[in-house]
């Protein structure tokens, strides 16, 4: 059945339901980067609390909540950089910060929301260049390394 709701309903709802597709194919792909880096059990069930917990912040803030926004941004700062703290290499850990630098621009006012979200996305600059091999060579040659060792 076709949705008869006028067109600034819909456009909402589709954009909505395409962020949340977004949020669990992302979490999705993260989890299985996470569990497959994890050495104990006890660190994968970590992991897994960790993204579902993430998840579900991300969810209830696209759905509302907006009276409890500081906190829920709060959280969101939480989840985003604990794990990056505790498994730095996971490379698919260093995206979540952009749901984070979206919600800064969408709950915090201008000026605070651009400085918001530079200040996410400086946070995390050090460490592909710390933790990536091809990063630091490409950037410190001006070329990459890796194609003149062959």
């Amino acid at each position: 059945m076709v949705d008869r709701a006028p067109h600034y309903v819909v456009a909402p709802r589709l954009a909505r339901a395409v962020v949340v597709v977004l949020i669990g194919g992302f979490s999705g792909l993260t989890l299985l980067s996470v569990l497959a880096s994890a050495h104990s059990p006890l660190a994968a069930a970590t992991a897994f609390a960790v993204l579902a917990a993430h998840v579900a912040l991300l969810v209830s803030g696209l759905l509302g909540a907006t009276r409890w926004w500081p906190w829920l941004l709060a959280a969101q700062v939480v989840l985003t950089y604990a794990p990056v703290a505790v498994w730095p290499r996971v490379t698919a850990l260093w995206g979540m910060s952009a749901f984070l630098a979206g919600a800064c621009l969408v709950r915090l006012r201008p000026p605070w929301s651009w400085l918001g979200y530079g200040l996410v996305t400086v946070v995390l600059l050090p460490l592909p260049w710390w933790y990536e091999r091809s990063v630091r060579a490409v950037t410190s040659t001006g070329r990459d390394a890796s194609r003149n060792a062959a």
